[in-house]
């Protein structure tokens, strides 16, 4: 039971690191297209590709015909194919450094994926473990925070992979998610509760936001850019 309630408060609490990704996302893209100094024409050229690209991977994602080295080699495929477009779209020096913030990104979310491995899995079970004892979560508690988790995750989804829904409209419904989810889980938890989860959530904003600033200081050219 106690493991029960450590895997709902931290699947709840990455609601929170999804949302903070996305919005981080949303962040390095306005920074992107302002370092690359896009033309109007070309935007509007690689939101297409981009749209073309993420449509397609995501069929292939989901394409249980598929073998996981198939799933992989087309892909790939389609990630070269996408390169060759931008490539086309930009400039020499653009696509320099279009190439160095994909690197950039790429190794970024290397290091993302770790938090929920290796050690990065170790520490968040011990943050969950006194995060849960301080909570004092009943079984019910436990497993409607499950449900509203698995809930928004499904929703975030959707709203990423809408092709239909230019970034700002992501974003305001993102925030419109993000209110409902955390209306439920108030309506979940004592008030008591919910002041508690409230610094715990804050609390692993912060150690997010320490490990960004930290993952931007040791990435390749990203104090000077065309730099190796």
């Amino acid at each position: 039971m106690r493991k029960f309630a450590v895997i709902a408060l931290l699947l709840i609490l990455s609601g929170t690191v999804i949302y903070a990704q996305d919005t981080t996302r949303q962040a390095g893209k306005n920074k992107f297209r302002k370092d690359l100094s896009l033309t109007t024409q070309q935007r509007d050229q690689l939101k297409s590709i981009n749209e073309g690209y993420m449509k397609s991977a995501q069929e292939v994602r989901t394409n249980k015909a598929l073998s996981d080295p198939d799933r992989s080699s087309k892909l790939r495929e389609l990630s070269t194919d996408r390169e060759g477009k931008v490539k086309a779209v930009l400039t020499p020096q653009q696509f320099d450094t279009w190439q160095q913030q994909r690197t950039i990104a790429q190794e970024r979310m290397g290091k993302m994926r770790k938090m929920k491995d290796g050690k990065g899995r170790k520490d968040g079970d011990k943050f969950g473990k006194k995060a849960t004892a301080s909570l004092g979560l009943t079984a019910d508690q436990q497993q409607q925070l499950k449900n509203i988790r698995e809930e928004f995750k499904t929703q975030a989804g959707t709203i990423r992979n809408n092709t239909s829904l230019d970034d700002a409209a992501k974003k305001e419904q993102m925030q419109t998610l993000k209110k409902g989810q955390q209306e439920k889980i108030k309506s979940t938890l004592s008030a008591a509760q919910f002041e508690k989860y409230q610094q715990v959530r804050n609390h692993r904003m912060k150690r997010m936001k320490t490990l960004e600033k930290q993952q931007d200081r040791d990435l390749p050219g990203k104090t000077s850019p065309g730099k190796s």
